[in-house]
């Protein structure tokens, strides 16, 4: 089979000559396949490389994304290094907020939650950029975490406070520091020479000197107690302001709150009088703590 040959005759271009070409019967077959091997191989080649270059595309387009996504990282990273700083302060405030109310045994006992220090990566920006993204990513969750449990102290902590500050503010708002009357102290508290029985005695509160008519305000909230009329005090107030403290007002001309009423800081009680046993018109002016009369005066802030 392989001995037979095929002749192939040529004929070249301006010239008679015949030029014999004989090749063995399987080359041309051989041809034929590499032909077809050739084509089927650079077919082959071809899809590799479109396939390659998508690939590549792609592969590039990761990196990209991949790049912005760490820049995001790292900008993200600053942002909480922020964030723990002003956390910080929020802290160390509420620690001096608590010292401002050491009186109140809840925040005494109140825990300060642990503040560690951040990744040395995270010490500042140039040094996050020196971090790969997983270290950045692990530490950041650790990060949020400790933020989170502050920022639950911190509530916590607020709310306490802001209960404390309203017992404070509703104390101060129910201490007697108004002047009840304008006018000039005639007669201290202590003891003292009664002006009518001449005889020495302990006067409870203040008097002060006024013009029949002055008004008189409270000096503090409070609920009115009672509204009666003694011998001595002729007619008199009493107003409970709470956390054990009550005032009394005597020698009255007139009251213009009855008990069971309610009375802010400031607000218009009475006017003074002559009322009981007096020499002339004035505010007697008590104020009584835990049933024992104190000193007005340590009190009172002339207005």
């Amino acid at each position: 089979m392989f001995r037979k040959k095929f002749i192939v005759l040529i004929f070249p271009q301006g010239t008679n000559r015949i030029k014999r070409l004989t090749v063995p019967k399987f080359f041309p077959i051989l041809g034929l396949i590499f032909i077809i091997g050739f084509f089927l191989f650079s077919v082959l080649i071809n899809f590799q490389y479109h396939s390659l270059r998508g690939e590549l595309a792609e592969l590039d387009r990761l990196r990209q994304i991949t790049v912005k996504q760490n820049v995001q990282i790292y900008a993200f990273a600053h942002k909480v290094q922020r964030l723990q700083q002003e956390m910080f302060k929020l802290v160390q405030n509420s620690k001096k907020l608590q010292a401002m109310t050491a009186d109140n045994r809840d925040l005494k006992r109140a825990a300060t939650p642990a503040l560690g220090g951040s990744d040395s990566a995270l010490a500042s920006p140039r040094g996050s950029l020196k971090a790969s993204p997983e270290s950045l990513i692990r530490q950041l969750h650790l990060d949020l975490d400790g933020l989170l449990a502050q920022t639950s102290f911190l509530e916590q902590n607020q709310q306490k406070l802001d209960k404390q500050f309203e017992d404070v503010r509703s104390l101060l708002v129910s201490t007697p520091t108004l002047t009840p009357a304008q006018g000039w102290i005639s007669s201290g508290f202590g003891y003292r020479l009664h002006p009518l029985t001449q005889k020495r005695e302990f006067h409870r509160g203040l008097d002060i000197s006024a013009p029949r008519g002055t008004p008189i305000v409270s000096p503090a909230n409070g609920i009115v107690v009672s509204k009666t009329r003694l011998p001595g005090y002729g007619l008199m107030l009493v107003i409970n302001h709470g956390y054990g403290i009550i005032t009394r007002y005597g020698h009255l001309h007139k009251a213009h709150v009855k008990p069971g009423q309610k009375v802010k800081r400031g607000e218009k009680i009475a006017t003074v009088g002559a009322s009981g046993r007096t020499t002339g018109p004035h505010l007697h002016y008590e104020v009584v703590r835990n049933g024992i009369p104190v000193n007005p005066i340590r009190y009172l802030a002339y207005r």
